[in-house]
């Protein structure tokens, strides 16, 4: 299914109503799946993942996949993920608290 979506945080700060709406707006596939992070040594993980589809064979992630997502909110139009996203700076891992408000996008008709 097509969501857009909108992040909340940027690196780890919640952003102000002036800062979202200054944000992107991506659009793609919402796809919630088991994963294995590296370096763990096995442990799963689940991840939610936008992606775009247009290439069928190779979809690609339009931003940071968003790990151990937590449905904090759902209504009739939208909802609302909190998890973390992981980043590297500075040659360490960090992880950053973001939050993910999805609107489901009406199938285009062909």
């Amino acid at each position: 299914m097509l969501y857009k979506l909108i992040c909340l945080y940027r690196n780890g700060v919640a952003l102000t109503p002036d800062d979202l709406e200054q944000e992107p707006r991506y659009t793609g596939n919402l796809v919630v799946e088991d994963c294995y992070q590296v370096g763990t040594v096995g442990r799963a993980a689940r991840q939610a993942r936008l992606l775009d589809m247009s290439v069928p064979q190779a979809p690609r992630d339009l931003l940071a996949p968003l790990f151990d997502p937590q449905l904090v909110r759902m209504t009739n139009t939208q909802m609302t993920l909190h998890g973390y996203q992981i980043r590297a700076e500075d040659g360490a891992t960090v992880h950053y608290a973001q939050s993910w408000v999805l609107r489901q996008v009406e199938a285009l008709s062909p």
